[in-house]
């Protein structure tokens, strides 16, 4: 939990008067006692855009019988992309080409050489970019992931965004859980202090981040690589956590209790 910083003050002025006799007469002024709540607000959220980019890759394969290589082309390996995707209602009209380009490949082992420079006796590979927005649940990403584990998938990347509608929900969610929480501290503070909290005379939020309003922190969501069998990014288990996070101080006016 976190400890609010509180200031408690009272400001004493002085007013100077002229009296008729040229004498003058100086009148003290108080003003109202005040408590200030400087306090940190942070919710939890999951991104409500999210698309999905999987990259294919065609590659030879050698028969063990004969020895004799071929190669799985681009259009078998997005006839298993699609049949994989059914399950998830995804449909092939879903998906849309981001990018598409060709790779030189040994024949006899089937990796790609990243020089774009290749002989004639290295094949052509076609490798596709498709992507496609994720409209299910955040935490079933990693049992898909799982599920499009298949010899021809380069890497399958995630990329979540906050929508503007959904970063003004959450702003509009913090400023009303942070006053809330600054008046319950502020009540506790008065109530050990023989005073009555009254009216809010002040209230500053700290532009910190997007909208000046708050700031947001996305895990990096891990891809995975075919080719080494392996992950990248964040824990796994960490794919469906975000943070959001308000800072806003505010003053209330506090009277001596009858």
């Amino acid at each position: 939990m976190n400890l609010p910083l509180t200031l408690i003050g009272i400001l004493i002025s002085a007013t100077t008067l002229s009296q008729a006799d040229g004498s003058e007469l100086t009148e003290q002024t108080t003003a109202p006692n005040t408590i200030t709540i400087q306090h940190r607000t942070t919710i939890d959220f999951a991104p409500d855009e999210i698309d999905v980019n999987i990259t294919l890759l065609e590659y030879v394969k050698t028969d063990p019988e004969n020895q004799q290589t071929s190669t799985v082309e681009i259009d078998q390996l997005e006839k298993q992309l699609i049949e994989k995707l059914k399950p998830y209602n995804i449909k092939a009209s879903d998906l849309i080409l981001s990018s598409i380009s060709d790779q030189a490949a040994n024949a006899n082992n089937g990796f790609y050489n990243t020089t774009p420079l290749y002989t004639n006796t290295q094949k052509r590979l076609l490798c596709k970019t498709m992507t496609f927005s994720w409209n299910k649940p955040v935490d079933e990403l990693q049992a898909f992931m799982e599920a499009m584990r298949f010899t021809g998938v380069q890497s399958i990347y995630i990329h979540s965004n906050l929508s503007e509608k959904k970063m003004k929900e959450l702003n509009d969610q913090l400023l009303s859980q942070a006053m809330k929480e600054s008046k319950e501290q502020a009540l506790q503070i008065s109530n050990t202090s023989n005073t009555k909290l009254g009216d809010i005379v002040k209230v500053n939020i700290n532009p910190i981040g997007l909208g000046g309003v708050a700031t947001s922190s996305i895990q990096t969501y891990p891809y995975y690589n075919n080719y080494n069998n392996s992950y990248y990014g964040s824990n796994n288990s960490k794919l469906n956590k975000g943070e959001l996070s308000m800072s806003i101080s505010i003053t209330f006016e506090t009277e001596e209790k009858n």
